[in-house]
């Protein structure tokens, strides 16, 4: 489309400008038409834009401007010219409102489909229309959109209190689904860690876009370092502090939750600040509704529960005592802590990634480097805490003073240079604590298609095999290809569900039992070695899916 078409669109509705943070515009070079006076160096008698006092009637510096001067209206009276594309009696056009290369999207009533599995097209309210303009100027650094809506009748609320984009597909297909976030907003939890993507990782790069793949480094825990196909993960003993057994790990991606989480999130539509507290599935309707604490509701064709260990979905599907979390004879405590610069150096000198310890008293500690803000200062290095130990009966530590006191009676026990380390976190750290707990998945009715689940909400696990992450990928990527096939072949989503979910359930099921059996026997002595993490590494179990 024309630019003057774009620009009179955005001048009309009020227009979204931004510049570069922290870069003046320069209008040096503009050549402003004779009488406007907003490049000259001295304005013509009577504008006053640049005195100190101005003249009586133009009100530039008046809090309340005089009738007729228009500075402070939304329509500028003729001949001001502020936010017209061109200046009044001439072709010379407003440099704010000239563009490099222009976008233009128009939706019309004929193209509005159902939203279901198998979109119909079912038309919009007629005489209403919505249109997207998009402008940049690469001379001047300037961007400007503008989204408009016009025709539309009755009542119409959106929980967007601005808007940056329109939902696109291909004519006669729905738009990208939309993800619902408990959290207030990106990385809103404190608590904070770091895990790995191991034998996930061929799934993983059929999940994302090249972009995200290229800047995965970004969310390494270490970008500098990077990946190494001599990678191993060290397995010591941690009351001599001999190395038991060295763990090939080639080229795993190790990765900062807080920064991969931002990363993945680049382009997706979140709503943040829903907590969900009921789900709908009528028999009348294929439809399924979620409903939030806010008092709002969402409707659509399948909710995927991804809500996470104690998963709220889980609970409607199979109900609360059947979808309960099963505690463990374990108990974890975790920390992110930065260590003084000797201590920091000789730790990472053992392995610059990660390492566990294993104790014939029972205590696993695990340590894993989080971030590198100075490579050359260990002072400044971030350093994930984990320590386990076996407990059936005691009470949950509660309150910090009981959790410390857990914590160094067990850092005590440890060799050098872990003994340190443990000991070295400062009183005020944040140490978490908990009680290990796992659900070891079981078949739920999906309500015809319309409702299932992934992640930690579908097989929560125990982590000393780092198992939890490689899962949730697969179900991503095997959610992704079932849905995919059967839409290609014009079935059902309940036909997509039913091949999903059976693989994934045994699978998840498979993976919940070998983690909790792995935790229970590296707390072990006796066990430790026969454990599946000294068997089979981090391998998937061999029934895994490829």
């Amino acid at each position: 489309m024309k630019a003057s078409t774009t620009l009179s669109a955005l001048a009309a509705l009020g227009f979204t400008l931004a510049t570069p943070l922290g870069k003046r515009q320069d209008f040096s070079t503009i050549k402003y038409p004779a009488g406007t006076g907003e490049n000259l160096h001295e304005y013509p008698p009577g504008t006053g834009e640049n005195l100190h006092e101005y003249p009586p009637g133009t009100g530039e510096n008046l809090h309340e401007y005089p009738p007729g001067t228009g500075e402070n209206l939304h329509e500028y009276p003729p001949g001001t010219g502020e936010n017209l594309p061109f200046y009044p009696g001439t072709s010379t056009p407003n440099p704010v409102f000239v563009f490099t290369s222009t976008y233009h999207i128009l939706a019309t009533p004929d193209q509005v489909v159902n939203g279901t599995t198998n979109p119909v097209f079912t038309g919009g309210l007629p005489g209403a229309q919505a249109t997207y303009d998009f402008g940049i100027n690469g001379d001047l650094d300037l961007i400007c959109y503008s989204i408009k809506l016009t025709g539309f009748r009755g009542e119409y609320q959106s929980p967007a209190k601005t808007a940056t984009h329109v939902h696109e597909a291909a004519q006669g297909r729905n738009g990208p689904p939309s993800l619902f976030e408990r959290e207030n907003c990106m990385n809103e939890r404190k608590r904070d860690w770091n895990f790995g993507i191991y034998h996930a990782k061929p799934q993983f790069d059929e999940c994302v876009p090249d972009h995200i793949r290229k800047g995965l480094i970004s969310a390494f825990v270490d970008p500098i370092r990077g990946l190494s196909d001599k990678d191993i993960f060290p397995m010591i003993n941690g009351q001599t502090g001999e190395m038991l057994m060295e763990l090939p790990t080639p080229n795993a991606y190790r990765l900062n939750r807080s920064k991969f989480r931002a990363l993945i999130a680049q382009g997706l539509d979140i709503e943040y600040s829903k907590r969900l507290t009921g789900v709908d599935c009528p028999d009348n309707s294929s439809s399924v509704t979620a409903r939030f604490e806010d008092g709002t509701s969402v409707s659509g064709d399948v909710l995927v529960g991804a809500d996470g260990a104690n998963s709220k979905v889980r609970e409607f599907l199979l109900g609360p005592s059947t979808a309960a979390l099963k505690p463990m004879g374990v108990f974890g405590c975790g920390a992110l802590e930065s260590l003084p610069a000797g201590i920091s150096r000789k730790i990472r000198d053992i392995n610059d990634l990660y390492f566990v310890t294993y104790h014939p008293e029972g205590p696993c500690a695990f340590m894993a480097i989080h971030d590198v803000p100075d490579p050359s200062k260990p002072e400044t290095w971030k350093w994930m805490f984990s320590l386990t130990w076996p407990d059936k009966d005691s009470p949950t530590p509660a309150g910090p003073e009981a959790i410390r006191t857990n914590w160094l009676f067990w850092a005590e026990k440890l060799a050098e240079p872990f003994r340190s380390a443990y000991l070295a976190i400062a009183p005020t750290a944040t140490i978490w604590c908990d009680r290990l707990a796992e659900w070891p998945t079981e078949p739920w009715d999906n309500r015809g298609g319309r409702v299932t689940l992934a992640g930690d909400a579908a097989h929560p696990m125990t982590y000393h095999r780092g198992q939890g992450l490689n899962n949730a990928i697969l179900d991503a990527a095997f959610l992704c290809r079932a849905l995919h096939g059967h839409r290609q072949a014009g079935k059902p989503t309940v036909d997509a569900l039913a091949v999903y979910e059976a693989e994934m359930q045994e699978r998840g099921r498979a993976a919940v039992i070998s983690s909790g059996e792995n935790s229970r026997m590296v707390h072990d002595w006796e066990q430790l070695k026969q454990s599946p993490v000294f068997k089979i590494g981090l391998a998937p179990l061999q029934k895994a899916a490829a």
